[in-house]
């Protein structure tokens, strides 16, 4: 009866696991969530550049976002967030430094439409 009993609760036991597991995921995650990042590591960011040049120098972004254009996002130690704008990977368009204390986007290069809040100008 003891091997009954526990074979009925190993599923239950796979599926709370399973969830635990799913339910840490926020957004696509995407890189390695690197938060030692700082906006200096990102200097060498120029229009026009692909996404793949700039992963070789500061890796995957943590999250994507977007939905028409492809949005980047990098988190940084100090709690912001620089965005990067594509309409395709190849061609680097806009970037910004997002303040979640202030809800508000500075635009760093090129596009002045912010992803995230009011338009900065």
């Amino acid at each position: 009866m003891t091997g009954l009993r526990m074979f009925r609760f190993t599923p239950a036991l796979i599926a709370a696991f399973a969830i635990m597991a799913l339910g840490s995921c926020n957004g696509l995650p995407v890189g390695s969530n690197d938060v030692s990042r700082n906006l200096s590591d990102f200097g060498f960011l120029e229009l026009g550049m692909s996404y793949e040049k700039i992963v070789e120098a500061v890796g995957e972004a943590d999250r994507d976002a977007g939905s028409g254009l492809y949005l980047k996002i990098y988190d940084l130690a100090d709690g912001r967030q620089i965005t990067l704008q594509f309409a395709t990977l190849d061609t680097l368009m806009g970037v910004f430094l997002y303040d979640p204390d202030t809800d508000q986007d500075e635009v760093i290069l090129g596009s002045t439409q912010p992803p995230h809040g009011p338009m900065v100008g």
